[in-house]
């Protein structure tokens, strides 16, 4: 008995269907946009810078041949010399950058688009039977006729048990 109430009294209807999935629909675009980074790699190329300095009182004193200056880092190299012939209050000065790879990561804004197929749902393609509005009928009143019986059974188990 229990299985032919739910049976009769379940709540999927043709038109409960129809509000749940709907009807067919046109496809749609979908936008998605996000950063990305992206690593980056850049060759930095050798470089030197070469001078000379007319300084008497600083030739003067120089007493070595040639002096090699590197920053703490390694990233930066200087010679210093005295000029061999010319003037003699002559120092030659160069300066030189290895080359070297920075590697970094740089922020890249992106959007995709893209289709979505069509939501399919279900749809009969005949009208519903004759008897469908009584077989709703029918339920609503099951269901309520079940509920009110369930609720007086309560009501007596609950009087029984106090006396």
């Amino acid at each position: 008995m229990a299985v032919c109430t739910l049976a009769l009294v379940g709540c999927a209807s043709y038109t409960r269907c129809l509000n749940k999935y709907g009807v067919a629909s046109a496809p749609s675009v979908v936008e998605v946009s996000d950063s990305v980074k992206v690593p980056v790699s850049i060759t930095v190329p050798p470089d030197s810078l070469s001078t000379q300095l007319d300084i008497d009182s600083l030739a003067t004193g120089w007493a070595t041949d040639t002096v090699r200056l590197v920053s703490a880092g390694g990233q930066v190299h200087v010679d210093v010399w005295k000029s061999a012939g010319g003037k003699s209050g002559q120092l030659n000065l160069r300066a030189r950058v290895p080359p070297r790879i920075v590697h970094d990561t740089i922020t890249k804004f992106v959007t995709l688009y893209g289709k979505c197929p069509p939501a399919f749902t279900l749809q009969p393609k005949a009208k519903p039977p004759f008897y469908q509005p009584w077989l709703d009928y029918y339920r609503t009143t099951c269901t309520i006729f079940f509920t009110a019986l369930i609720v007086l059974m309560g009501i007596g188990w609950v009087r029984r048990i106090r006396r």
